[in-house]
């Protein structure tokens, strides 16, 4: 008996849906709820990295695969997130809805506020996480780790 030909035709692209009509295919058409200092996708949608934006104008992308358990908030004032090549640190206040949004893969994009003065400040929604900084380090190897 013969087997049927095979399909073999590669298909289109598409990452996820948001709904039936709309395909979602870039990061660009990622659709946020927008504060100061981050974007959260809606409940249903999932973010596939996490965008960090630099003051400087630099912008580096984590995927969300790549974070290493656990991603831990210290209570006050700061998240640790590390993956196999980097640790990263953000520094701010009222972040554990950050942690939240992390768990859920729903932290689209993070950028360090831009609050200079008290009156920059009181322009953000009250109780609304604020990060103050965004640090990024090489991840130290595990030979170093034992040496130290």
């Amino acid at each position: 008996m013969a087997k049927p030909k095979e399909n073999r035709r590669i298909p289109d692209l598409v990452i996820s849906k948001l709904d039936d009509q709309a395909p979602f295919e870039s990061l660009r058409t990622l659709e946020t709820e927008n504060y100061t200092c981050f974007g959260v996708t809606k409940q249903e949608v999932r973010a596939l990295s996490l965008k960090v934006i630099f003051g400087d104008g630099k912008m580096a992308l984590i995927q969300y695969s790549r974070m290493l358990s656990p991603i831990t908030y210290n209570g006050k004032n700061e998240i640790k997130i590390n993956t196999p090549v980097l640790n990263m640190a953000i520094q701010g206040s009222n972040l554990a809805p950050l942690l939240d949004y992390l768990g859920e893969q729903r932290l689209a994009w993070i950028q360090s506020s831009t609050a200079d003065s008290l009156s920059d400040s009181l322009m953000m929604r009250k109780g609304e996480p604020e990060i103050f900084a965004i640090q990024m380090h090489p991840a130290k190897k595990v030979e170093e780790k034992k040496g130290e």
